[in-house]
């Protein structure tokens, strides 16, 4: 029925070509288990930007995003309506088969996110509220796909990834939490954040949903339109 409001849907963000040539460059990369409480999970990850360890970013700058992926830098930052040097974090994570992750919001000194989905599909549940009335919501992540997460969707909603039947790789771009833009940043920010044709938006608190995205958006992004998204279910448990 409905997805969390701040949440961007696209499918089709890369081409199957473009997919191929990310996951070439992905295989490259060292990756290591990623590790919480001391106890390794059965996620692989690579971080760039901002160094992440033992589950926390707390040891100072990483290394930059890779040359090669400025590009897909350039297009997720077309899609968030924010300037590419503005998506600081980049996280690689493979995904055996098996593999998931917990009920969790991004650290807080992150911003938006995005995140683009390869190789594989999976499903991305969304809760918030509490024990025994959980409000939920669920969507079915493509290849090839990408989300944003912003407002509610970021802040008040968590989000999980069930184990996966098989692998799968993600990348997540995210921005660094600073001080609200003025009126004409923000103003900027709005033009450039209409997302592409195809694109499925969460409804305002007025409870409309609206598919926008002229061609120029296209364009700006960078990519071919894409095909109309799956709907979502949510419901509320008792």
């Amino acid at each position: 029925m409905m997805l969390p409001e701040g949440l961007i849907y696209l499918p089709g963000f890369l081409t199957e070509a473009e997919e191929r040539d990310v996951l070439g460059l992905l295989a490259t990369f060292e990756l290591q288990p990623y590790v919480l409480h001391d106890t390794p999970s059965r996620r692989l990850v690579r971080s760039f930007g901002l160094a992440l360890t033992a589950g926390a970013y707390d040891a100072g700058p990483a290394a930059p995003v890779p040359a090669e992926l400025g590009w897909l830098r350039d297009r997720c930052a077309a899609l968030m309506g924010r300037e590419p040097g503005e998506l600081a974090d980049l996280l690689v994570t493979r995904y055996p088969p098996g593999a998931g992750i917990g009920w969790h919001r991004d650290a807080p000194q992150f911003g938006e996110v995005s995140g683009i989905s390869l190789q594989a599909a999976c499903r991305m549940r969304f809760r918030r509220g509490r024990t025994h009335a959980w409000q939920t919501a669920e969507l079915t992540l493509e290849p090839r796909s990408a989300y944003v997460l912003s407002g509610p969707a970021r802040t008040q909603w968590q989000h999980h990834i069930p184990p996966v039947p098989e692998e799968r790789w993600s990348m997540t771009f995210r921005t660094l939490q600073h001080a609200p833009a003025g009126p004409g940043e923000r103003a900027d920010a709005a033009h450039r954040a209409r997302p592409p044709e195809g694109t499925l938006r969460a409804p305002g608190r007025d409870g409309s949903t609206r598919l926008r995205g002229p061609r120029a958006a296209r364009r700006r992004a960078g990519r071919p339109s894409g095909a109309p998204s799956r709907s979502a279910k949510v419901a509320s448990h008792s």
